[in-house]
């Protein structure tokens, strides 16, 4: 799969960007044919073996015993298993229980007080950008692609604004 394919599908390219404080993984799709190495094919290999390298990563924001609230990158441990048999063993996490599914959308130029989350609850965003800053100043710029887990549920939470030109549209899953 060509990496334009990838960025057109997933965004910029995979790294950790920490001084804009995002955070993009692309899910590598590696395939080359079992022939006689040539230049190009020892090319994709190195390619995938770096991609291979790469881990899923969430950003978690949490408060702490005084109530401020403090950013984590944490990375996904992935291990293979059979996941939906007849197919091929996958790489997967362990499941987390979830309580509610539900879609939500933040207009553009949207820009909200300061607050604890009311729930431990993961977003996943879909499209737009917001800009989340942590009661400690740190902040996370959250984009197309991002896991953003929130358990910063007592103390001094949160702000959030809206960045981009566009509505911010994302998914959010409760855990509680």
């Amino acid at each position: 799969m060509p990496d334009d394919f990838l960025k057109s599908r997933l965004g910029k390219s995979s790294t950790s960007g920490f001084r804009t404080g995002r955070s993009r993984t692309q899910i590598p799709v590696c395939s080359f044919p079992q022939t006689e190495p040539t230049f190009a094919a020892a090319h994709e290999q190195e390619r995938c073996a770096r991609r291979r390298d790469l881990n899923m990563r969430f950003h978690r924001l949490y408060s702490d015993a005084q109530g401020e609230s403090h950013w984590q990158d944490v990375d996904v441990e992935l291990r293979e298993r059979t996941f939906a048999p007849p197919a091929k063993a996958i790489e997967i996490s362990t499941p987390e229980t979830a309580r509610q599914t539900m879609f939500l959308r933040l207009r553009a130029g949207w820009d909200e007080p300061i607050h604890p989350t009311p729930v431990a609850q993961k977003l996943v965003c879909l499209a737009g950008s917001v800009r989340v800053t942590a009661s400690d100043g740190a902040f996370r710029d959250i984009g197309p692609g991002d896991v953003w887990h929130m358990e910063d549920k007592h103390g001094k939470g949160h702000h959030t604004v809206v960045t981009s030109d566009e509505d911010f549209l994302s998914v959010i899953i409760q855990h509680e």
